[in-house]
Formats: structure tokens, sequence, C-alpha cells
């Protein structure tokens, strides 16, 4: 893990969900990066230390929330992983509708170029009606 972390810089957020980590030794590598959310969810970890919050929190002082769970123990948003729904402040997988306007380019409809829609009419490279 520590390989990841020295080549991922940038690198706030882990999942680690359903491993199987059972230490916090295997975790000190991540205390001088910049990591601010874990989950460790499912891990034999959690389920035999207690306090492995508490300690998580001081072995990697950049941490906001571990398991969606701040440092007072109150309840965090999630984290967006890619199998959760699109959260606030997530950039990407919206498509920008003007590149999807329709665009009139000047040739004949099937029916001749004319049309029903009035507001169409005001368009520019509209042929004009005979």
């Amino acid at each position: 893990m520590n390989a990841l972390v020295n080549q991922c810089p940038k690198l706030y957020k882990i999942k680690l969900e359903k491993n199987k980590i059972e230490s916090l030794d295997k975790l000190k590598c991540l205390a001088g990066h910049k990591i601010t959310k874990i989950n460790l969810e499912g891990n034999p970890l959690v389920e035999s230390n207690k306090e492995y919050r508490k300690e998580l929190f001081e072995l990697i002082p950049s941490l906001v929330s571990i398991d969606g769970i701040d440092k007072n123990g109150n309840t965090v948003e999630s984290t967006y992983y890619g199998d959760e729904e699109d959260e606030e402040g997530f950039e990407g997988g919206e498509i920008d509708d003007e590149e999807n306007e329709e665009i009139d380019d000047g040739e004949d409809d099937e029916d001749g170029g004319e049309e029903d829609d009035e507001e169409d009419e005001n368009k520019p490279n509209k042929k004009p009606k005979n």
C-alpha cells in the first residue's frame, strides 16, 4: 500500500472495506499522507479493536472521517466511490445540454423543408417558403 500512496500523492480517500486488515500496523504507511477519508468496514480490525477509529485519527491527523464517522462520532456524508448515487460536488458524468442542441444545417427535411413549428421560422439558415 505504501507504493500506492507514493505513486498517488493527491490521493485523499481510500476504500479498504471487506479486506483482511487485522491491525493498524497495515495502515501506518498512510500516516504521512493527506488521506482525509477512509472506509474500513468489514475488516477484522473493526471487530477486534473497538478503539480503532480513535487510534487511526491519531495516527493519520489529516483524516476527517473513518467509515463515515468524524472525530466527534458524528455521521458525515458518504464519499462517492463509483457504486453510490452521485453526490453534490462530484464532477463528472454530466452531459452538457448545449452540445446536444439541434442544429439547423439548412438541408430540406423529408416534408420538403416545410416545418410546422412557428418558432423555427425565425431560425437562421432557414430556406424561404415558395
